[in-house]
């Protein structure tokens, strides 16, 4: 085949390929169970924005219909391996509406549910209810996070200003949930502890369940 040959075919090639959004993060999935890893990146979002690197707003199909975003702080994690998994972590918890019946149906009343969680959602100000139990186990999960890394005082804003290249342990486990399956950061390790000290750690109850983890970006 000719140099000219080859450059036309080349071009033929190209043409029929389709340009289309790629991650800039590895594909590869860590595996079930713990895992030593490294903060590759942190950033400051919330549940209304999508992507890592550079947040957008997601499309108006995609939003829900409360008009009040999740704070979140969305981590990123990998390993040696270059296999890796997102964790967005709330700042707040929020009412599910079976709850919010049994404990005021009256304000309950002044409610609807809405969402895959089934939120109880204000019908005046279109907004769902902080639930302070819940705010306090998110926010939990987080300081694990944060003390794994080692960082175990000062402001969380400054605590994510220093958490890029941090190395630590994490468990990844997963959960059903409408029919696909998601990837959890459940728990949070320093680097080097022994196996029988992380059987001991807790498992946290009913954190996940606010808001689903992270599918592979």
């Amino acid at each position: 085949m000719t140099h000219d040959e080859l450059v036309a075919k080349m071009s033929n090639d190209l043409d029929a390929l389709v340009v289309s959004p790629v991650s800039l993060l590895p594909f590869e999935q860590l595996a079930l169970g713990w895992n030593d890893v490294e903060v590759k990146m942190v950033v400051v979002t919330n549940d209304f924005m999508t992507g890592l690197r550079n947040p957008v707003m997601k499309s108006a199909d995609k939003l829900p219909v409360w008009k009040d975003p999740t704070r979140q702080i969305a981590f990123y994690f990998e390993n040696e391996h270059r296999q890796g998994i997102t964790r967005r972590s709330p700042l707040d918890g929020f009412w599910k509406f079976a709850d919010l019946l049994k404990a005021d149906a009256d304000y309950a009343a002044e409610c609807f549910e809405a969402g895959d969680q089934k939120y109880a959602v204000d019908k005046k100000d279109n907004v769902r209810l902080i639930n302070k139990e819940n705010s306090e186990k998110a926010r939990f999960i987080l300081m694990r996070c944060l003390n794994a890394c080692g960082i175990s005082e000062g402001s969380v804003s400054d605590a994510i200003k220093q958490v890029v290249g941090k190395k630590l342990m994490i468990e990844v486990t997963a959960h059903e949930f409408n029919h696909k399956t998601y990837y959890d950061v459940s728990n949070y390790a320093k680097t080097g502890t022994p196996l029988e000290d992380l059987k001991r750690i807790p498992k946290p109850k009913n954190v996940l369940d606010e808001i689903p983890a992270t599918l592979p970006i």
